[in-house]
């Protein structure tokens, strides 16, 4: 399945867009037809909500690490992915015990920046962070 998070602000204060992925199967059809209304949309809301958090708490740069390897052109790292799992490990299980669908992965596809002043900021902090990195290599 697919989301897609609008203008959620990184600890950059960055407004960014994402497309999450995630996929599973249903294993206890009663709990989803009748434990839940649109037990997809319910947790299509649970998945965007705790990706609104974790973006709140990270920096622009440790968000695309998280970016899946088809968007990214690598491969995402260990560390990464065992952060991401245990950001979603309680949705997932209460998705799982509540409504009765089995979350299998949970990828941040792709992330960009959600206005062309998001733009601007990004492009500015790399020429900051470019110019950092030569006066340290000029200083040593």
């Amino acid at each position: 399945y697919v989301t897609k998070i609008v203008t959620a602000e990184c600890a950059d204060n960055i407004p960014l867009n994402a497309v999450i992925l995630f996929g599973g199967r249903v294993i206890n059809p009663y709990k989803a037809l009748f434990g839940v209304e649109r037990w997809l949309e319910a947790t299509t809301n649970r998945i965007g909500s705790k990706t609104r958090d974790i973006f709140g708490r990270k920096s622009y740069a440790d968000i695309r690490q998280f970016q899946a390897a088809g968007a990214a052109g690598g491969a995402v790292s260990a560390a990464a992915q065992d952060e991401l799992a245990e950001a979603y490990k309680e949705i997932i299980d209460q998705v799982r015990n509540e409504w009765g669908f089995q979350i299998t992965f949970v990828r941040i596809y792709q992330v960009d920046p959600g206005s062309e002043l998001a733009r601007d900021f990004i492009q500015a902090s790399t020429v900051t962070y470019v110019a950092d990195t030569l006066k340290d290599i000029l200083a040593s």
